[in-house]
């Protein structure tokens, strides 16, 4: 098949007029918003994250957002991976612009603007230095990528598209936004006015308005996870089959192995199952590298790649000072709870570690509020041990998760002595159902029921 015809069935666009209604999808994330504000923007946009997150989807409604204002044939979509592609594999980039703009623009490189999507870039090879040539040059081009190797784009750009490029993370949809696709706007947009402060001090009747439906929306969430296509789904089994290889192995054997040249990528996968049973528990690399059977340094490199596919996240030790930080063991949570569940086949959020799950899913959403407000989470233990420390050079708020509705005083013992240690006066406990306001030796310590915080935090 000709190049050209390649494309004219990627761009169905250029014939309708708009793009197929299938591809669109009734919801939009939070993340479309934001990538129509950088549509004008000069640099490169690029939408990142894990596999089956909606990037794909963000692009098709992008375009469908421009065609209001934008000729059809102004706009130029391909899939870096799609097999139809394969055959001209060799310098693909060059000559899907140079078909483009002969065959179906007609024109030079420097005529009208043009916007360029690019889904699943990794696939296509040298892309960066090929966006760095174009937008070097200042031609009138918008480039939009995506790319569910978030690793790969993120250690190409740092190399070669410093200053040029944009990035909008999608992850799995935090609790409030689960709401809000699931058909609960209204109670997603009542929460989101609330701060982490007022709900400090906000009267308890006003912050308890939808708490039953929240409840609902938490208990299917712990179970199935944020990834979208679980709000539609009624199957647990099917569905966490498909995480698992739709999204995790693909992830493992596929993107990380071919990236980073992993020998035995199994190992990665025996290291992602050891971190989900184990989720929000403290460990150390050389337990991890006895458990494995690998060396320490493969740990660490394989925690990275974890990491930075967006599969785990990690809490540090919050201390004073940097060296004992770095040296203490860590945290690691599971960025999304569903496939946690997947992979060691829980179909139930009943049972004894129900609360590690739920403190799992405080951490990640507490990581993505604070990465979007220049902050950092750590964990503290000396005697006794605080969950979470939200901390920012002028904020510091202790978080305690216990995930159950009777209170004792042991239970906020050390957040007590963490806040008398560090001088201040507020801390909140996470608990299943409670929503009360106590004061222990003159620090006020805020009960917080574990769906209204995730609602907040979202």
């Amino acid at each position: 098949m000709p190049l050209l015809d390649i494309l004219r069935a990627q761009n169905e666009w250029w014939s309708m007029g708009k793009v197929p209604s299938v591809l669109l999808k009734d919801i939009k994330r939070i993340e479309f918003g934001k990538a129509i504000d950088q549509i004008d923007d000069e640099r490169i946009l690029g939408i990142i994250g894990p596999r089956r997150t909606g990037k794909t989807t963000i692009l098709y409604q992008v375009i469908n957002k421009i065609l209001e204002s934008v000729k059809p044939e102004r706009i130029l979509f391909f899939s870096a991976d799609d097999p139809a592609l394969l055959p001209f594999k060799e310098n693909l980039f060059e000559n899907i612009i140079k078909t483009y703009y002969e065959d179906v623009l007609q024109e030079l490189k420097r005529s009208e603007k043009v916007y360029i999507f690019i889904d699943e870039i990794h696939f296509l090879a040298g892309w960066e230095q090929w966006l760095k040539k174009y937008y070097d040059m200042k031609y009138n081009i918008k480039f939009i990528i995506s790319s569910s190797s978030a690793i790969h784009v993120q250690r190409r750009s740092k190399e070669s598209l410093v200053g040029r490029i944009f990035e909008i993370l999608v992850l799995p949809l935090s609790l409030r936004d689960f709401a809000a696709i699931s058909g609960k706007k209204d109670i997603a947009e009542y929460y989101q006015k609330f701060t982490i402060d007022e709900i400090m001090t906000e009267p308890a009747l006003s912050l308890i308005k939808f708490d039953e439906e929240c409840i609902i929306l938490l208990n299917k969430y712990l179970l199935y996870g944020g990834f979208p296509e679980a709000i539609f789904n009624e199957n647990i089994r099917l569905w966490q089959e498909k995480l698992v290889s739709d999204v995790l192995r693909k992830v493992l054997y596929r993107d990380l192995a071919e990236l980073y040249k992993v020998r035995i990528p199994s190992k990665l996968e025996e290291l992602f199952v050891n971190i989900a049973a184990n989720t929000s528990e403290t460990f150390s690399y050389s337990s991890l590298s006895r458990n494995l059977g690998v060396s320490i340094e493969a740990i660490i490199n394989y925690i990275s790649y974890l990491e930075a596919a967006y599969l785990v996240g990690e809490l540090r030790l919050y201390s004073k000072t940097q060296e004992k930080s770095l040296r203490s063991n860590r945290k690691f949570f599971l960025m999304d709870c569903g496939l946690r569940n997947a992979v060691l086949r829980s179909m139930t959020i009943q049972g004894e570690n129900i609360g590690l799950l739920v403190e799992s899913v405080i951490q990640k959403h507490l990581y993505v509020f604070a990465q979007a407000r220049g902050m950092k989470t750590s964990y503290f233990r000396e005697k006794g041990e605080v969950d979470i420390i939200l901390h920012s050079r002028d904020t510091l708020l202790p978080i305690e998760v216990k995930y159950q509705s009777s209170i004792s005083k042991s239970d906020f013992k050390t957040l007590v002595s963490f806040m008398e240690g560090e001088k201040i006066n507020k801390g909140i406990l996470v608990t299943r159902d409670l929503l009360d306001r106590i004061e222990v030796k003159g620090k006020e310590i805020r009960m917080i029921p574990a769906w209204l915080f995730l609602m907040v935090v979202s």
